[in-house]
Order: structure tokens, then C-alpha cells, then sequence
């Protein structure tokens, strides 16, 4: 993929995700709970878990303020689990490595995710 105003690049993404697996791993470390897989990443007291992370900032070339709030990238289909079963994300916005906001919420108070890929500024999700 190329760079361009408002476009996501192949590395971007495979830095994401790289970090995501990482946060995801040091979480669940943090939290005492064992990665399931899928359909979500563990159980936390019986309760399916979906651990999340992103950036407090990102560089946002279409952006005429070239930096923007990170963004959690949800998933309809994980989304549906975690209601019917009463679930549960752990939230977790990141400055570089550092952790600087960390927020449990149940999935029913995250509305508007449908499809593969919803994606909503971390302000709006956690504050």
C-alpha cells in the first residue's frame, strides 16, 4: 500500500497489529488470565474478555492538524459474542510503550459496532 492523504499503510497496519498481540499478551499477564484465542482473548471471573489497545496519538497525514486521537478497531462478530454472554473489554491506550489509561467496560455499553472493522476514537470509549 502507498502512502497517501487518509490512507492506512501495510506497515501501519502490521505495526498494529504487532503492538495489539503484544499489549494483548502483557495484559492478560497483568490480569492473571491465560489467552484463550477465539472466538475473544480470556475469561475473566467466567466472563468472556476482549482485551483492546491502541495509541493516544497517531500521525494522521490527511489531517490538517497532521496528529489525531488512536482509534480501537472493534469487531461486529466478537462484539455479538461478548453481548450474548455477558462480556466484557479491557481497554488500553498507550503512549509509545507506556500505558496511560486502562478501563473495563461491558460490552453492552459499547453501541454502533457493525461489520468486520468499527473503529472509534479511544475518548469516546473510555472517558
Amino acid at each position: 500500500m502507498s502512502e497517501g492523504a487518509g490512507k492506512i499503510t501495510l506497515e501501519s497496519n502490521t505495526l498494529a497489529s504487532r503492538n495489539g498481540k503484544t499489549i494483548e499478551k502483557s495484559i492478560a499477564l497483568y490480569m492473571g488470565v491465560p489467552l484463550d484465542g477465539q472466538p475473544v482473548d480470556a475469561t475473566l471471573d467466567g466472563k468472556p474478555l476482549e482485551i483492546k489497545s491502541c495509541q493516544q496519538y497517531i500521525t494522521d497525514v490527511g489531517s490538517h492538524k497532521s496528529r489525531r486521537s488512536g482509534r480501537f478497531v472493534f469487531n461486529e462478530e466478537q462484539h455479538e459474542y461478548l453481548l450474548k454472554n455477558n462480556g466484557i473489554y479491557a481497554l488500553v491506550v498507550r503512549m509509545g510503550d507506556i500505558v496511560i489509561h486502562t478501563r473495563l467496560r461491558k460490552a453492552s455499553l459499547i453501541s454502533g459496532i457493525s461489520g468486520r472493522a468499527s473503529v472509534k476514537p479511544w475518548p469516546g470509549v473510555i472517558l
